[in-house]
C-alpha cells in the first residue's frame, strides 16, 4: 500500500514512533522506493529516532516537542501547514 502511495506521490509526510517501526518500514518497502521515502518530511517522537532516521538517509526530520499524541499531531500540522 505505501509503495503505491509513494509511486503516485500521494504522501505529504510520515510519522514514526519508534526505531523499530522505522526499520520495519524499510524492510517492508522495496528498496526502489527508499529514496522517495527519504525525501518526505519525517515526524518523530524523540531525538533517538531522529538520529536513526538520519543514519538511514532521511533528509527532513521534525521532532515533536513531547512524546505524546497531541505533540505529534501538532508537529504534523506545523509541518504540513506551517501553523
Amino acid at each position: 500500500m505505501i509503495d503505491s502511495l509513494l509511486q503516485q506521490q500521494q504522501l505529504d509526510a510520515l510519522t514514526i514512533t519508534s526505531v523499530e517501526a522505522l526499520n520495519n518500514l524499510l524492510v517492508m518497502l522495496p528498496p526502489t522506493y527508499h529514496q522517495r521515502l527519504f525525501a518526505l518530511p519525517l515526524i518523530v517522537l524523540s531525538d533517538r529516532i531522529k538520529q536513526a532516521a538520519v543514519a538511514i538517509g532521511f533528509k527532513q526530520i521534525i521532532v515533536a516537542t513531547e512524546a505524546n499524541d497531541k505533540a505529534l499531531a501538532a508537529a504534523v500540522t506545523e509541518c504540513l501547514t506551517g501553523e
